[in-house]
């Protein structure tokens, strides 16, 4: 009797259909960047800044839209800034004034669609501090951090660019001037309030340190 001889070959070779091929190991290029722990330091800075202890991923977005976490010095110069102008008894202008009387409360991001200043803000009024005219804005208790600056700030431009203490400076670049006082004192949130902007000053003129 003739045995045939049986090799691996020939025992693999009906299952060769069923081989997997393995897939390529998945991309992390778009996957969001984990940024170290902070200090202490900076978490209680950041909570002053948010109006509440943030979360990780709070941490996380504020560094990647700013870059960094403002020093000791930075918030102490801005802080020194705001208060160095107080505003002048019976100084406050009337027309396009807007004042929310709702209970304090804080806003839930991305549930509301975009619009509304009484959402983000207590109140808007115009004042002046050492004769020059600012629009001073108080934003609710609990900070408006996670609604994001630009959402934010439309609602503040399409309240009160029309008025005239704003768009007598329009020529003088008042829209470019009031949205980089906005950006800067966004970042320093909480800190220090209510945020004023001066329509009067000229782009150029604006500190990034002290919004100013």
């Amino acid at each position: 009797m003739n045995l045939k001889t049986v090799t691996l070959a020939t025992i693999l070779a009906p299952l060769s259909p069923l081989v997997v091929t393995a897939s390529p190991a998945p991309a992390y290029d778009n996957y969001p960047v984990q940024h170290p722990i902070i200090s202490s330091s900076d978490t209680e800075t950041l909570t002053k800044i948010f109006g509440h202890r943030p979360s990780t991923k709070e941490q996380s977005d504020y560094i990647s839209t700013y870059g960094k976490i403002p020093s000791k010095a930075e918030v102490d110069a801005y802080i020194k800034a705001s208060m160095a102008d107080p505003e002048e008894p019976d100084a406050v202008h009337g027309g396009n004034e807007y004042k929310t009387h709702s209970p304090e409360q804080t806003t839930t991001p991305y549930l509301l669609s975009p619009g509304e200043f009484s959402w983000f803000f207590r109140y808007g009024k115009w004042i002046t501090r050492k004769k020059v005219v600012s629009l001073s804005l108080m934003p609710r208790s609990g900070g408006i951090g996670n609604e994001g600056d630009t959402r934010t700030w439309n609602t503040v431009y399409k309240t009160f660019h029309n008025h005239p203490n704003w768009s007598r400076y329009r020529k003088n670049g008042a829209d470019e001037s009031m949205r980089k006082q906005y950006m800067c004192h966004f970042k320093y949130g909480m800190i220090k309030t209510p945020w004023n902007l001066e329509p009067s000053r000229k782009p150029s003129d604006v500190s990034w340190l002290t919004c100013n």
